[in-house]
């Protein structure tokens, strides 16, 4: 239409895309709070399932609890005990309370 070849286009795209994908993100990170910082290397979430973990309590409440992971970072030249690499995670987490009726504050 405007003279543009979509097959260059897709193909340009498509090289683009892996030469980004080629490309390492690199970042000091600590493997615990206040440990010596290490090199390690940002992984791609591929796919994910991010459960909610419940649990009842004895006083009738239902506490809700749900990590939500938003970045991995394999640790370089780090390993544990069985050989495999170690991973430094950024997470946050939610909680919601389902609380009985004589637990909640009176208005």
């Amino acid at each position: 239409m405007l003279g543009i070849d979509s097959k260059k286009v897709e193909r340009l795209l498509y090289i683009g895309h892996v030469i980004m994908a080629k490309q390492k993100r690199t970042q000091q990170v600590a493997l615990f709070p206040g440990g010596p910082l290490k090199n390690a290397v940002l992984v791609d979430i591929v796919e994910s399932d991010e459960k909610i973990c419940t649990y009842d309590l004895d006083d009738g409440s239902q506490v809700r609890l749900r990590t939500v992971v938003t970045e991995i970072w394999r640790i370089e030249d780090e390993y544990d005990a069985e050989g495999n690499p170690m991973y430094s995670v950024k997470a946050q987490g939610t909680m919601s309370v389902i609380a009985p009726e004589k637990l909640r504050r009176t208005k």
